[in-house]
């Protein structure tokens, strides 16, 4: 009779599973306690958001299973902090990591199976210049802003930035 064998346990599956079970309790706790819908829905959207970046992309691509494992908890930590302090942003937080997710397997697939660069390397040229313009736009607004909004201050807001050891430079 053929002896049944067992494989090895993959460390990478058990710590998949450990995660996505830590954080299904965590946000289900959450949701038990504070009666939201959205905590009962992040118990449920986290695993799986944690579950195709560390599963489903390994088996789309070669991948480390292990890394990916401990870098989704990390995000997904961070959703979870974020979330207990303020809802609304802990579930922004949850959108943007699943969006990063879809967008890390599309541009994977991108650079997987396009065939020539030759037209995208001057349109990548240009968006990146077209970012770092609007970055540079948004810091000089900012700073004019900052600018204007001290010379306008009352003096009791220079008084409580004065007890407050210096933050405020005049």
């Amino acid at each position: 009779m053929k002896e049944k064998r067992r494989g090895r346990s993959d460390p990478a599956r058990l710590l998949l599973s450990a995660v996505m079970l830590f954080f299904f309790l965590a946000f289900f706790l959450l949701a038990i306690k504070d009666g939201s819908w959205e905590s009962f829905l992040l118990s449920v959207l986290v695993p799986v958001i944690v579950f195709v970046g560390s599963a489903g992309i390994p088996r789309l691509f070669p991948a480390d299973k292990l890394l990916l494992s401990l870098t989704n908890f990390l995000c997904a930590l961070g959703v979870l902090i974020l979330y207990r302090l303020s809802p609304q942003r802990g579930l922004t937080q949850a959108v943007n990591y699943g969006v990063g997710i879809a967008c890390m397997i599309l541009c994977t697939l991108l650079v997987r199976y396009m065939n020539s660069w030759k037209w995208a390397v001057p349109l990548l040229m240009l968006g990146s210049l077209a970012l770092a313009g609007c970055g540079a736009l948004s810091f000089v607004t900012g700073l004019i802003l900052d600018t204007v909004a001290k010379s306008h201050r009352r003096q009791w807001e220079i008084d409580v930035y004065k007890a407050m050891n210096g933050f405020y430079r005049e």
